[in-house]
């Protein structure tokens, strides 16, 4: 049976160490925010496991009842259960018998800040740090100056807007039912381009995603079969005079179809906001969704 003062030490361990987070992180969050860092907050610990530990004199215990090591044993339960979750995760650990221990469970150390820094993984991320700085910082306003100019942004998407939808495929109720699915053949005109800026997302420095809402005015083409001919819409217009062999007989139309997406949006460290408007090093479309059918 486990003794109700390990247990009260371990409680006592666990304020001491939420004092020292208040004390010492409190005051670098400010910091850590404007650099686009997130906290994680700390997880349950599982107690128990850390028990069998302490008495089994598993890492990263010395030996068996070195309570000297719970301290340890917790920032072991931590680092564990965040990296199971967590591909690629690094611990910067000098205490030599802690490090010990994080490389038993697979999981990699640095001795310290200046060799996180230089890491290979991290010093790639750093190449563009003061502009990742530079990118939180202005976001807010790169929405606001982009929503100013939506009409040129319009304009800039118009090759993605195109190439997401021509010979693509959809189903509308109007259609017969031979008619599984009609395809976005011309692509005439785009407009009624509407961004929900409220709703974007940085995603990275320099690239972030914005929800809009489109219409392309378009032919479509359709197979249709012939024992449902007189009931397509009246805007088909009817090949009846080829009939394949399978019964089936081609069919286009002019319409309106509109669509939902998300706009992703890259700009390099170049650009500035200026007077003028400036396109994006890239545009994309993601999750183009169809929505609905005018004729």
């Amino acid at each position: 049976m486990y003794s109700a003062r390990i247990v009260g030490q371990c409680d006592n361990l666990i304020k001491e160490l939420c004092t020292f987070e208040k004390v010492c992180i409190g005051d670098t969050m400010g910091m850590a925010r404007e650099l686009g860092f997130k906290k994680i907050e700390l997880l349950n610990q599982d107690a128990l496991a850390i028990l069998e530990d302490y008495f089994a004199g598993n890492p990263p215990f010395k030996n068996a009842k070195s309570r000297e090591d719970f301290p340890d044993a917790f920032i072991l339960s931590q680092i564990r259960q965040l990296s199971s979750s967590r591909i690629g995760c690094i611990v910067v650990v000098a205490d030599k018998q802690l490090q010990n221990a994080v490389d038993s469970i697979g999981v990699e150390t640095v001795p310290g800040l200046k060799e996180l820094l230089v890491h290979s993984r991290v010093s790639a991320l750093n190449v563009n740090r003061d502009y990742a700085l530079w990118w939180v910082r202005n976001f807010g306003k790169l929405l606001k100056w982009l929503g100013s100019r939506e009409e040129e942004l319009s304009v800039a998407i118009e090759g993605s807007v195109f190439d997401s939808v021509i010979n693509s495929h959809f189903s509308h109720h109007t259609f017969p039912n031979s008619v599984l699915s009609a395809e976005v053949a011309e692509v005439e005109q785009i407009r009624n381009v509407e961004y929900l800026w409220e709703l974007a997302a940085s995603i990275g420095e320099g690239i972030f995603t914005v929800p809009i809402s489109f219409d392309v005015d378009c032919v479509i083409h359709a197979w249709i079969h012939a024992l449902d001919l007189g009931s397509e819409p009246e805007w088909f217009d009817i090949d009846d005079n080829v009939i394949e062999s399978d019964g089936f007989c081609s069919a286009t139309g002019e319409c309106t179809v509109s669509y939902n997406a998300d706009l992703v949006i890259k700009y390099n460290s170049d650009f500035k906001m200026g007077i003028a408007f400036e396109a994006p090093e890239s545009i994309g479309l993601e999750e183009v969704v169809f929505q609905d059918l005018y004729a």
